[in-house]
């Protein structure tokens, strides 16, 4: 038998698949691209500007040291700012930078005769001071230099009172006995810090300086006398290791 021609299967054209596209995803990548190109464009001119200008370092130290003259009008405005003014332990004054002026300039005087006069007995007042100075971190044509500032930012005063040695009652200093019936003992007042440096330590630096200082004097105690209302005070004082006596 004749052969039969050869029979061509055609395979069906299958129709292409819609390609799915996220359109929302696409734009935030675009975005996203954008973004942190233009961050790398931003770093890059603040380099540029950092080593054009010379960006300054500040850096900060605090200082104990025993008062000047100089010093007793900074010490007396951080004093006046500080202390407790209204009825309330946590009302605030609604006080004027003139009024804080005011009381600081008739202040400063009573610091002068209480802890830098000679009264016959010991007396000192101790100033916290911050100290910054300011380095360049790269040098650059209008480099003037390093800077440096400082200004008080804590207080506290101390003198010698006379006490009677049963009632603890405070006495003038003319009635000491000897120590028979009347006792000498270091009173610490005026313990202040500026707000800008509170949380930092400072009181308790000022107080451990004062310590020490009222050590080289002889004595192996340090007073002071706070309000009973004074809660806020209270706990400072608790929290340097004071106790009601």
């Amino acid at each position: 038998p004749a052969a039969s021609p050869p029979c061509h299967v055609q395979r069906p054209r299958l129709p292409r698949q819609p390609r799915l596209r996220i359109r929302g995803f696409q734009e935030a990548r675009r975005g996203y691209l954008a973004a942190s190109a233009g961050a790398l464009v931003a770093a890059g001119r603040a380099r540029k500007a950092q080593q054009r200008h010379g960006l300054r370092a500040t850096s900060s130290t605090i200082l104990i040291e025993e008062a000047t003259s100089g010093d007793l009008l900074p010490a007396a405005d951080v004093a006046v700012r500080a202390l407790r003014w209204t009825e309330g332990w946590l009302d605030t004054p609604n006080f004027s930078d003139e009024d804080y002026a005011l009381l600081s300039g008739r202040e400063a005087p009573t610091y002068q005769s209480l802890y830098l006069a000679d009264n016959g007995y010991p007396s000192t007042l101790l100033v916290a001071r911050l100290q910054e100075r300011e380095e360049k971190k790269e040098s650059s044509w209008f480099d003037f230099g390093s800077g440096s500032s400082s200004k008080v930012v804590g207080c506290v005063g101390c003198e010698v009172k006379c006490f009677n040695r049963l009632t603890n009652e405070m006495l003038p200093a003319t009635q000491y006995d000897g120590g028979k019936q009347t006792v000498l003992r270091p009173v610490m007042a005026d313990l202040a810090v500026s707000s800008e440096c509170r949380g930092r330590g400072v009181g308790r630096k000022l107080v451990e300086k004062l310590e020490a200082v009222v050590r080289d004097w002889g004595y192996d105690e340090l007073v002071l006398l706070v309000e009973a209302t004074n809660f806020q005070a209270r706990g400072v004082y608790e929290r340097l290791n004071y106790r009601l006596a």
